[in-house]
C-alpha cells in the first residue's frame, strides 16, 4: 500500500509551488504518493504569482530600437499555469472607444477598450468568479485597431494581476533605469510642490500635427524635454530648429513616453 505523507502547512502553502511539484515526481518515482490539500480560488490565483518569475522581452521594434514583452509570451505562461490549476478565463469587451488620429497619409483608426476578466474555479462551480479589469489601445489603418486594443488589455492585465515583470533582475539595466528614473523626477518635484502648496503650473510634453508634411512638432516644458533628451535629441531639426517626427516615429515616443508616465498629448495648430 502507497504511503501517504503530510504536507507541513508553512512550507508547503500552495501545493502548485515547483518545490512541490518535484518532490511529488520523486515520491511518484519511489511508488509513493502525496495528498494534496484543497486550494480555494484565491490560492490558486496567488500561487501562479508565486510561480511565474518573469517574462523575457523577446520582441524587438527595430524602428524605435527598443525591446518589449510580446503579449503571446504572457499568455503561454498564464495559460499554462491556469490550465493546470482547472481554472477558466473568460475575457470581455465591456467598453469600446472609437476615434481618429492624424497618420503620416490622412489618418489612422484608433480604439480604446475596456476588457473584463473573469476566473472562474473548475473545481468548485458553486464559487463566484474574481473579476479584474485592464485597458488597452490600438490603432490602424485598417480593420485591426480593436484587435490590438484587445491585445494590450490582455497583455497588461495579466501582467498586473500576476505582478509578471519584464525582467530577470531588476538592476540589470541601469542605465535604462537612471534615465526613466530622471524623467519621472520632475513629476514627483511637482508633487511635491503640491504638497507644500506652492501649485506649480502642469508640466505636459504636446505634439503638433502637420497635415502638410505629415510630420509632427514636439513642443513643452522644457524640464520635460531636458529629462527625456535621449529620446528627443535624434529628432532635432537644425533647419527648422525643432523637434521634429514623423508619424512612426511619433507613435514610438507616446508608447516610450507612457512607460515613463510623461504626459504627451496632441495640441491644436493655431491657424
Amino acid at each position: 500500500m502507497a504511503n501517504e505523507l503530510e504536507i507541513p502547512s508553512e512550507k508547503h502553502r500552495f501545493s502548485n509551488t515547483k518545490e512541490v511539484r518535484d518532490e511529488i515526481k520523486a515520491l511518484a518515482a519511489n511508488g509513493e504518493t502525496k495528498e494534496l490539500p484543497k486550494l480555494n480560488l484565491l490560492q490558486k490565483l496567488a500561487a501562479i504569482v508565486a510561480e511565474i518569475d518573469n517574462v523575457d522581452k523577446r520582441g524587438r521594434n527595430e524602428f524605435q530600437k527598443y525591446a518589449y514583452v510580446k503579449a503571446t509570451d504572457v499568455a503561454w505562461l498564464v495559460r499554462k499555469a491556469l490550465s493546470s490549476r482547472n481554472i477558466y478565463l473568460v475575457a470581455d469587451v465591456v467598453e469600446v472607444r472609437n476615434y481618429e488620429i492624424p497618420a503620416r497619409e490622412g489618418s489612422m483608426q484608433a480604439v480604446d477598450v475596456k476588457m473584463q476578466f473573469s476566473f472562474f474555479d473548475g473545481d468548485d462551480l458553486h464559487v463566484a468568479p474574481i473579476v479584474l479589469h485592464a485597458y488597452g489601445t490600438g490603432t490602424d489603418k485598417g480593420d485591426k485597431a480593436i484587435y490590438k486594443a484587445m491585445t494590450g488589455a490582455l497583455k497588461y492585465g495579466l501582467r498586473h494581476a500576476f505582478l509578471i515583470p519584464d525582467e530577470s533582475d531588476p538592476e540589470g539595466d541601469a542605465s535604462v533605469d537612471k534615465l526613466t528614473a530622471n524623467a519621472k523626477k520632475v513629476g514627483e518635484d511637482k508633487a511635491k510642490a503640491i504638497k507644500e502648496g506652492k501649485n506649480p503650473p502642469v508640466l505636459s510634453l504636446f505634439y503638433v500635427w502637420n497635415d502638410e508634411n505629415q510630420t509632427a512638432e514636439i513642443v513643452g516644458a522644457e524640464e520635460l524635454k531636458t529629462a527625456n533628451k535621449d529620446l528627443l535629441k535624434q529628432f532635432w531639426s537644425n533647419a527648422a530648429k525643432a523637434i521634429i517626427v514623423t508619424g512612426e516615429q511619433l507613435e514610438g515616443l507616446k508608447y516610450q513616453f507612457e512607460q515613463r508616465e510623461v504626459p504627451f498629448t496632441p495640441l491644436k495648430a493655431v491657424k
